[in-house]
């Protein structure tokens, strides 16, 4: 069963959000996340995985992924599993989020503790683009001076390219032997490249990019055909079933879940957690 999902987001920054996952036994598929993605587990034991990299979270403890990664995980024993997670888009890092050079840094108990709830309350206290930049500047700059464990990966730079090329054009049909002759690479030799870099295939990623286009496109008053055309699918079938796969339910579903636009973020719910 999915879990209690409550999803806020930024009346005025596109793709600033605050995602509550309530108490679940919820295992997360392969997925990406466009925005540097901060996971507070606040009750239980969940997981992280990402390239190869697996961190277990225990009940306080908090990870940073690093934009525009495959990860997957959450509840891994225990009871039941809860978190917290803040997407913050890449403009609020005045681009320095996509050269930092970890793909998951792990903060203890004390450090999230430190971090975190300043962190929310500023962001979602923020009128403007400008208030909120501030804030992440400041978050950044907390995050790298912080004790945690870093986990860093730095990708060839032939599969920074071709995964750049994907995140920019990832509605388009993508042809795996035409990129892998630009980067002078044997298309075979590419996939394996590839997905040994990222954990997952240039197709996989690419429908992974999809889908995350399309979760945030739920927000706005499109129908479900209209984000399948925009964000590439073939039908809104393919958008349903796809989406269901990495999520565990239909985006209509989780279209629910979203708070109506410039709703007030629920403090209460944030001040049970802590």
């Amino acid at each position: 069963m999915f879990p209690d999902l409550s999803i806020w987001r930024h009346p005025a920054i596109d793709r600033l959000e605050i995602i509550h996952v309530g108490r679940h036994r919820y295992r997360v598929p392969p997925h990406i996340h466009t925005s540097m993605a901060i996971i507070w587990n606040v009750h239980g034991v969940s997981q992280v995985a990402c390239r190869g990299i697996n961190v277990v979270l225990n009940k306080g403890q908090s990870c940073v992924v690093s934009p525009n990664e495959i990860i997957s995980g959450g509840f891994l024993n225990g009871d039941y599993s809860q978190y917290l997670q803040i997407n913050i888009p890449d403009t609020l890092f005045g681009g320095r989020a996509e050269n930092i050079l970890f793909s998951v840094k792990t903060l203890q108990s004390d450090e999230s503790s430190d971090i975190i709830p300043g962190l929310i309350r500023t962001l979602t206290e923020s009128s403007t683009e400008q208030e909120a930049f501030a804030s992440a500047q400041t978050m950044l700059e907390e995050i790298t001076a912080a004790k945690g464990n870093w986990v860093r990966k730095k990708l060839d730079r032939s599969i920074s390219k071709a995964s750049r090329h994907i995140l920019s054009s990832y509605s388009d049909t993508i042809d795996v032997k035409s990129m892998s002759e630009q980067l002078d690479l044997n298309d075979r030799y590419f996939i394996k490249l590839f997905k040994k870099a990222m954990g997952t295939t240039p197709h996989q990623f690419q429908m992974a990019v999809r889908v995350e286009r399309a979760r945030i496109l739920l927000g706005a008053s499109l129908s479900l055909s209209d984000i399948a055309v925009a964000t590439g699918f073939s039908d809104q079938s393919h958008l349903i079933r796809c989406f269901k796969r990495q999520y565990g339910v239909p985006p209509g579903l989780f279209r629910q879940s979203i708070g109506a636009a410039g709703e007030a973020f629920d403090s209460s719910r944030f001040a049970a957690l802590h």
